[in-house]
């Protein structure tokens, strides 16, 4: 799975409830989870979610869009 956060500033609480029931309700659909942002917290919060999901989760700031695609074999 591509996760481009571009733009993405935070939750809502309500928005963050849902992803969370999103996550665990499909944590064993993906092998690897390519997360691509443009802020340092971006990167902190793919290790803090790592232990939520049994795929390999990896992030990659903007610039590096085509490492991230060739990582997923995309």
């Amino acid at each position: 799975m591509l996760l481009e956060l571009r733009g993405f500033r935070g939750w809502e609480a309500g928005a963050l409830w849902e992803e969370l029931k999103f996550d665990v309700t499909h944590q064993w659909a993906f092998q690897r989870i390519a997360v691509v942002g443009e802020r340092r917290w971006q990167d902190w919060g793919t290790w803090l979610s790592r232990p939520l999901f049994r795929a390999e989760m990896r992030y990659f700031d903007q610039s590096r869009m085509e490492e991230a695609r060739a990582w997923l074999g995309l």
